[in-house]
């Protein structure tokens, strides 16, 4: 086969040669070594096209765009194509499509490039451990148990299975902790003001001062988790790879506190505040018995006992319940059971949303 006039989009767009530069065997290298010795005035093309074809593919399965930008870029060369043909002599139009051919296959493979490493940022651990890798302790967690990790502050880590961490050799000299996960963790973080500390995970970061929180952020996995035990942590959703990219004035997609968790899903690229399913109580089994016995309290005071019990919102209308009364004795029911119960006494039903509890009904008036 003559390889005399093929240009950047033939190579691109000829099956053995995609094959070649993606899934290389002795038997293919030898045949394409030869073909560069007899074509060496094509080897910077061949070059540049395996380059490209390699780059696009380690990209392609989570930034290439859609059928319908596709479509659109399609739509966009058409247009070019159509309007330059009217101004070309019929004797040149066969080169002239030619060379816009080769164009639209190149800037449509150009713009998928494009979309690959300027508009869909590379925010995966090795990309923003890679850098600085000669600064940082990599724990990495291949086991079938927890790891228990303690960092220079004595904040300490429980490293799940099938998760690394990264961290500096010591906070001493940075303005900030900054920690780098992928999978899954426990955090207790020691408290210090004047020294947030931050967690990088693929797209999010997460921040607080002194705190225990659990994130989940495997690198494949489409839905990504931080849910709070003690404290308040704020969680943003990564907009650059700087690592001081986050403002001062720049305000947190989530701010949670216990027993609230954030959901980020990666395709459409959103926080949502939520309860976690189980919600823990805040207070010591001694301190939880005294609160537990109710004898015709009124509704806004257990709703009230059952805030500071689980630190979670709980919203209702103060004046239509202000003449409601119960008595109840709760044990180890979970706090839903606890709603569930108070609210079929009010002939009530509750809700969810935005990591609140939100009762609704006729009340008692």
């Amino acid at each position: 086969m003559s390889y005399k006039h093929y240009q950047l989009d033939d190579f691109l767009l000829y099956q053995p040669f995609r094959e070649w530069c993606l899934a290389p065997d002795p038997e293919s290298d030898a045949y394409w070594q030869g073909v560069i010795e007899e074509y060496p005035e094509k080897n910077e093309i061949i070059q540049q096209a395996r380059q490209l074809l390699v780059s696009l593919h380690k990209e392609s399965n989570l930034n290439a765009p859609t059928v319908k930008q596709v479509t659109s870029m399609w739509s966009q060369i058409d247009h070019y194509i159509v309007s330059d043909e009217k101004q070309i002599t019929p004797n040149r139009t066969f080169r002239f499509l030619a060379t816009y051919s080769a164009a639209a296959v190149v800037l449509l493979v150009c713009g998928w490039a494009i979309w690959s490493y300027v508009l869909k940022p590379d925010y995966s651990y090795q990309s923003q451990t890679f850098p600085i890798r000669n600064t940082l302790i990599e724990k990495v967690n291949l086991g079938p148990s927890s790891l228990m990790v303690i960092l220079p502050d004595s904040s300490t880590i429980t490293l799940q299975p099938n998760s690394k961490l990264s961290y500096p050799t010591a906070f001493a000299r940075n303005e900030k902790r900054e920690v780098y996960l992928t999978g899954e963790a426990f955090f207790n973080v020691t408290k210090n003001a004047n020294k947030p500390f931050f967690v990088y995970s693929h797209e999010l970061v997460t921040k607080v001062l002194g705190t225990s929180f659990t994130i989940k952020a495997f690198e494949k996995s489409k839905v990504m988790e931080v849910a709070v035990k003690t404290g308040k942590v704020s969680v943003f959703s990564r907009k650059s790879k700087s690592h001081s990219f986050l403002q001062k004035d720049q305000r947190p997609n989530a701010t949670l506190t216990p027993n609230q968790r954030a959901i980020y899903t990666r395709d459409i690229i959103d926080i949502e505040k939520q309860l976690i399913e189980n919600p823990a109580p805040l207070l010591t089994p001694y301190q939880l018995g005294k609160v537990s016995q109710y004898q015709d309290t009124g509704v806004g005071a257990i709703l009230d006992n059952l805030e500071a019990i689980y630190g979670i919102k709980i919203e209702f209308d103060r004046n239509l319940y202000r003449n409601c009364v119960l008595t109840a004795s709760f044990t180890n029911e979970s706090l839903f059971d606890r709603i569930n119960l108070i609210c079929k006494g009010l002939e009530s039903t509750y809700s969810v949303k935005d990591g609140k509890i939100w009762i609704e009904g006729p009340g008692c008036l």
